[in-house]
């Protein structure tokens, strides 16, 4: 998780950092990414659980359709 500075130039958007993070973190091997939620609590305080699972959620959903032109 290298890219900590790319997640403030995404401060209006917290969505977009949200998935820049799971990406980074999905990329590290670090957790099983079913179980990424209390990484993005860690990482964004401001973010409820249900917020922050909401997010996880949309980021699996949208993971392949964002990634479709990386393969």
């Amino acid at each position: 998780m290298s890219n900590m500075s790319n997640y403030k130039n995404h401060a209006n958007d917290p969505e977009r950092a949200v998935f820049l993070f799971l990406d980074n973190l999905r990329e590290t091997g670090l957790t099983n990414m079913f179980g990424a939620s209390p990484y993005i609590r860690k990482r964004f305080p401001d973010l409820n659980r249900y917020e922050a699972n909401r997010l996880l959620c949309k980021w699996m959903e949208t993971f392949e359709a964002r990634h479709a032109d990386a393969s």
